[in-house]
Formats: C-alpha cells, structure tokens, sequence
C-alpha cells in the first residue's frame, strides 16, 4: 500500500530566538500505508502531542517535510490546511469535544453541516454512522445524558462525519474504565479492518497499543523504536 503519511526529519521548536527557545520534536520520520491500524505511544513529555498536532494540520513543523497523500502539507495555505483538516481528517479527543446542547445524531452532523451537505442527506448518514457505532437508540440524547463510553462512540460516528482519510484519536480510551475502553479500541478495529480507514492512536497505554499493527515509540523527542503490536 502507498504512504498517506510520510514525515521526513521534522523538527518543531518553540520560543524560536529567545534564551528559553526549546525543540520538542528532533528530526522525526515516519511513514504510514493507507489501511494502516498505527500507535505512538510515549510518556508524558514525549513530544507524541506534537507529533500529532503536525500530523493532523493542527500545527506546522520548524523545520522537515510532510506529505498527506502526496501533498505537501507545509505548502499549503490555512484555508487549504482548514480544508484538509475537514475533509480528509476525523478526529477523536480524550474529551470527547461534543457540543452539549444539541443531540448526539446533531453533534455528527456538524462536520456535514460545514461541508455544505444538504439536511437530508447529512440526516441520514448520521443515522447510518450511529447505528454502526452501537447508538442508534441514543441519538436524540445530548452528551450529558450519555456515558463515557457512548459520548466517545458518538465522538466517533463524528470523526467519520465527512468519510476522511485517516482517524486520528488522541488517548480515546484514557478517560474510560477497561471495559468500555475495549469495546471502543473494537470500533477502531472495525474502522480499519472492515472499511479500510487509516487509524493513528496517539496514546501512553502500551496495552492499547499492542492491539495496532505497529508501535511508534517516543522519547524526549525522538522515533526510538518501531515494531509490530502482538495482539494483532
């Protein structure tokens, strides 16, 4: 399969020509296949937040090359990286991020609703995604009527709102006990293996990352590690 992501010697510093300038990332290249169920994983401090931000288009790199499906990511305008953000990334928080005042089919929707999507359609879709993540039921629930574990699937139903290229989920399971963590890492499971979505986990759990196809390890910055998961 084809890298839809290759990062090659980034660097990222911050407080560039000041006395308390500070690098967190030191020349990081990675590669991922399309179809890919991927960790990083490292203890706090590790720059994997970094990582991910520059990853997801949150946050452009000081130094190095990026490539999202063949584009050059760091040429692109902030309309474009908006774009890109929009269309071809799902994401997942720890926290969820739902909106509480509108419904869980509402809270999907509105990825669809800024794509321009027409009502009918994005409805229906909404639908389709809730019921796929075991939350048909609940969809005219606002999140503070549902668990962790149904806000997180429902979190989910929305990364997927506008059927982007990769997922990218940030400690997805670290807010949830064992259980329903399980039952969450088994939607992404799905997402990967039954609908071929590219899956990137960023997580400290060494437990939920040997259930992806392979391990990225950080350290003070650095790739210092990559190897299969062997649960997989």
């Amino acid at each position: 399969m084809a890298d839809i992501i290759k990062l090659e010697n980034i660097c990222k510093r911050y407080f560039i020509d000041m006395p308390n300038e500070i690098e967190v990332l030191h020349n990081v290249s990675i590669s991922i296949a399309e179809g890919e169920l991927v960790s990083i994983v490292g203890e706090s401090g590790s720059g994997k937040s970094t990582l991910m931000n520059i990853i997801g288009a949150l946050d452009r790199p000081t130094e190095g090359t990026y490539g999202f499906g063949g584009v050059d990511v760091a040429g692109l305008s902030q309309n474009d990286l908006s774009q890109l953000r929009k269309m071809r990334i799902g994401f997942v928080f720890q926290t969820f991020n739902l909106v509480g005042r509108i419904s869980a089919r509402a809270n999907v929707e509105m990825p669809m609703t800024y794509a321009r999507m027409g009502r009918r359609e994005r409805s229906e879709r909404a639908d389709m995604l809730l019921e796929m993540v075991g939350m048909g039921e609940r969809s005219k629930h606002k999140p503070n009527e549902l668990s962790g574990g149904q806000k997180q699937r429902t979190a989910i139903a929305r990364a997927m709102a506008n059927d982007p290229d990769i997922i990218l989920a940030d400690e997805p399971t670290g807010a949830l006990d064992s259980e329903t963590g399980a039952l969450v890492m088994g939607i992404f499971k799905d997402l990967n293996k039954k609908h071929g979505k590219t899956v990137i986990i960023v997580t400290h759990s060494l437990a939920l990352a040997e259930q992806t196809d392979r391990i990225i390890t950080l350290k003070d910055g650095v790739v210092v590690g990559e190897r299969k998961g062997s649960e997989t």
